[in-house]
């Protein structure tokens, strides 16, 4: 399918925090150490992620491509796919979203290096961002969108994203959120159309550079 064709945006929804994190004995704290360490071991570090073609597999190509290092990406089936070989230190490294590994992060089974979204995240205020570290980086959030097949009718398009962004400001909802650092927005159609648009054509670039293909 065509994203931009095949469907029309009702609202964007929220924004997740994108994070790098490592198992404890790996011996990185920070970006700029990872970048050191990579580079004096080109093709020997490996990083996990979800899949192929994800968010966080792009986010995590946009680092080594602005850094100039040589990673190895493992992808899995799904983070909880992954998670079990990171826990266990056999892939030191995982790029995912904040929301799935926050347990592990509390418990001290996971360390952050790094937040991969623009802003550093509520819960993680002393965990720099990438940009921080590479300002050339362009620095993405993972993102909750409700979607349509394109040529709805745009009142009716009109009124459940009205119905959504209610929904959103719940306080119940909004207090869920908030709990699992998501940004929530709850935009316009046209809001999130135009939105989607400049994530294909920014990101675009990044997915051809590094040859990222979907599972």
């Amino acid at each position: 399918y065509d994203t931009l064709k095949d469907f029309s945006c009702i609202t964007q929804i929220g924004n997740l925090y994108g994070v790098l994190v490592a198992h404890p004995s790996f011996p990185v704290k920070a970006v700029a150490e990872l970048v050191a360490l990579a580079r004096k071991r080109p093709g020997d570090i490996a990083y996990a992620t979800g899949g192929a073609g994800t968010f966080n597999h792009i986010a995590m190509e946009a680092i080594r491509l602005h850094a100039g290092m040589n990673v190895v990406h493992v992808p899995y089936k799904g983070t909880v796919q992954a998670l079990p070989d990171v826990l266990a230190g056999r892939v030191p490294l995982l790029a995912t979203v904040l929301v799935e590994v926050v347990p592990y992060i509390q418990s001290r089974r996971l360390r952050v290096i790094a937040t991969t979204s623009p802003r550093r995240a509520p819960s993680l205020p002393d965990i720099p961002t990438v940009t921080e570290t590479i300002p050339d980086y362009r620095a993405g959030s993972g993102f909750w969108a409700l979607v349509t097949r394109a040529g709805a009718p745009p009142a009716v398009m009109a009124k459940v994203s009205a119905d959504v962004v209610k929904a959103l400001h719940v306080p119940d909802v909004k207090g869920r959120l908030a709990q699992a650092d998501i940004e929530m927005l709850g935009s316009r159609p046209e809001q999130c159309d135009a939105f989607l648009r400049e994530q294909v054509a920014a990101w675009g670039v990044i997915v051809k550079a590094s040859g990222a293909k979907v599972d």
